[in-house]
């Protein structure tokens, strides 16, 4: 064989002319021929490891791909995170938590339930102001209280002789020595439809399209008893009648008596 450094001939397996080694590289003999041979003990025809394996032409490591999938991640001392021998394994993904999920449907509630509230404040205690401007209406009619019963009425739907007729009257009963009570009770309270809103505003303003600026109304539906004191005589009177509140600009009025079927 030749001397890989100098070219002279030899069979000695260091060179007598350079003194470099004949016939070796990594640590393997090398044939006649220049071929790999079996380095000892190891398995007749057993190939060099992938990755930690030797070149088959020259008996060194050999890399070949990604060095992360071979031997240079350190796959084979066990190192975390990767699968010795096999290739990289990407470390398990943190489940997210439950709770992120629970928080994201409450916030979206809360979201929604200020949408409702927006929408719908207008109406939200509606039954319960109507109620209230019921009472304050049949106590300032069994009180003769012109007053009481003008300030429950949108101005802009009240005429001067209007109250002056009440007023008046009031004071005829008074004169008259009338003596008078009502006992009442509200039976019902529900949201009026458009078509009714339209009605009373066509009954207080003479004009439907007040209608509009009407947010809601409810009517009250009343059942009441009057006693009435004349003369030493004493008579009771069963009634019923339904009354309509609604909410404009802001406020609550009464718009007076409406008819239900």
């Amino acid at each position: 064989m030749n001397c890989p450094n100098c070219g002279a001939e030899t069979n000695e397996s260091v060179c007598p002319v350079c003194g470099a080694a004949v016939g070796t590289s990594g640590g393997f003999a090398l044939a006649g021929n220049d071929q790999p041979q079996q380095p000892e003990n190891a398995a007749y025809g057993a190939q060099p490891q992938q990755g930690m394996g030797m070149d088959p032409q020259y008996g060194g490591p050999q890399y070949q791909g990604d060095p992360m999938q071979n031997g240079y991640a350190g796959n084979a001392y066990g190192t975390p995170g990767f699968d010795n021998g096999v290739g990289y394994q990407q470390p398990p993904k943190k489940k997210k938590s439950g709770a992120g999920a629970v928080i994201g449907i409450i916030v979206a509630l809360a979201v929604i339930a200020a949408a409702v509230i927006f929408l719908f404040s207008g109406s939200l205690g509606g039954a319960k102001k109507s109620k209230k401007l019921v009472d304050q209406f049949m106590t300032g009619i069994e009180e003769a209280d012109t007053d009481k019963i003008v300030s429950l009425v949108d101005k802009e739907c009240v005429a001067d002789n209007d109250v002056a007729t009440l007023s008046s009257s009031f004071e005829l009963l008074t004169s008259m020595g009338v003596e008078y009570s009502i006992d009442y009770k509200i039976t019902s309270t529900e949201k009026a439809n458009r078509a009714t809103i339209k009605n009373m505003c066509e009954g207080l303003y003479g004009d439907t399209s007040v209608a509009s600026k009407v947010r809601c109304a409810y009517i009250c539906d009343v059942d009441y008893t009057m006693t009435i004191n004349y003369l030493g005589e004493k008579e009771t009177e069963d009634d019923k009648m339904s009354l309509i509140c609604y909410k404009k600009g802001g406020k609550w009025y009464l718009g007076g008596t409406v008819e239900t079927e």
